[in-house]
């Protein structure tokens, strides 16, 4: 069995990003298998083994991200969650990013859509749409929430290994 070639994946993936970035569910995915469902745990960033730090601009002050994860529920809907320590000289802050939407999945990757915030409180963001691929065994997102070209300075995916498998009925801890 052939691929199908990119001309015709690239339109489909965009016809996905779009009704997921509108929050619309096609028909077609109501009932849909959904293959890549389940929790997968966040286990490196770019090429580097949790927990990771990133200084920041200013000295003795920067970003310890401890442990990440996100859920892909089977109905479409998407929750993820990375715990971090902010440092600014002698204070340290204990922080959850929490990020939650909809995702849609193709044969190696998905299109999620979502809207994060930091805590507990505060306003969510607007919604975002990135595409996620299946890579090694792992879902590298290339930007979620902030962890982005803006916080590292230069493009740094994501990697979640599976933690169980699809169809499980264990929930991710906030």
């Amino acid at each position: 069995m052939s691929r199908p070639s990119l001309l015709v994946r690239v339109p489909a993936l965009l016809v996905a990003a779009f009704a997921v970035a509108s929050g619309d569910r096609p028909a077609s995915a109501v009932g849909q298998q959904r293959p890549w469902a389940g929790t997968y745990q966040l286990v490196r960033i770019n090429r580097t083994r949790l927990p990771v730090y990133q200084e920041g601009p200013a000295p003795m002050a920067g970003i310890s991200i401890k442990v990440g994860d996100l859920r892909l529920d089977a109905d479409g809907s998407f929750t993820a969650h990375i715990r971090l320590v902010a440092v600014n000289r002698a204070v340290r802050t204990v922080d959850t990013v929490i990020a939650a939407g909809h995702w849609l999945g193709g044969a190696d990757s998905i299109v999620i859509s979502y809207r994060w915030r930091r805590g507990g409180a505060g306003a969510a963001s607007d919604t975002i749409t990135t595409v996620g691929r299946f890579r090694n065994g792992h879902l590298v997102i290339p930007r979620l929430a902030f962890f982005n070209e803006r916080l590292f300075g230069y493009l740094r995916p994501l990697h979640f290994a599976a933690a169980t498998a699809a169809g499980a009925t264990q929930k991710a801890e906030p």
